[in-house]
């Protein structure tokens, strides 16, 4: 009864393939959960020794930013300065000249 011997067979091989689905898919979380709960001293220890060396690149860049922001703005504080000074300079010289102008003028 070959068809028969099949028919077994074939029910066998589907049953393995439901069982192996059931295991795989039905298990997953508990199988995921377990990889995670594997991994996550590693991962914990790797972020406590990177963390710091990630903290201080990022405070010497700060501090980097923060000095060149104050040296920009010390710099344009300085030519403000200097071209106020020009401008009270030239309006002194113009008021002297126009003075000795007029006592020579006189």
């Amino acid at each position: 009864d070959f068809i028969g011997t099949g028919m077994m067979f074939f029910g066998w091989f589907i049953s393995m393939i439901g069982l192996m689905v059931r295991f795989f898919i039905g298990n997953a979380r508990e199988i995921h959960a377990y990889t995670r709960q594997q991994e996550m001293p590693l991962q914990q220890e790797y972020m406590e020794k990177m963390a710091p060396a990630a903290g201080m690149i990022a405070k010497e860049v700060g501090k980097g930013i923060k000095e060149g922001m104050k040296d920009d703005t010390s710099s344009d504080l300085r030519e403000e300065l200097k071209k106020e000074l020009r401008e009270e300079l030239k309006e002194e010289l113009k008021a002297e000249l126009k003075q000795e102008l007029k006592e020579k003028g006189e």
